[in-house]
């Protein structure tokens, strides 16, 4: 998670703006929020919401628990 965090940071002190994907799932009451994550365990980043709306929606149509995909702009 450290390593999230750095990443976060860096991309905000440069002003770039970015997107990932949050899996939120519910499980019996509890809300569990994933940020997705790339092939390398890294945070899956997109420079643009409309991409990023793009995967996440393919994502939700392929989901068979129903989980909700949201885009977040974490930059």
């Amino acid at each position: 998670m450290e390593k999230a965090k750095q990443i976060i940071v860096t991309m905000i002190e440069n002003k770039e703006k970015s997107y990932c994907i949050i899996k939120e799932m519910i499980i019996d009451t509890r809300t569990l929020n994933v940020i997705l994550l790339n092939d390398e365990s890294t945070i899956l980043e997109f420079g643009n919401q409309e991409e990023a709306e793009r995967v996440a929606n393919i994502f939700e149509l392929n989901s068979d628990k129903g989980w909700k995909y949201v885009v977040k702009e974490i930059g």
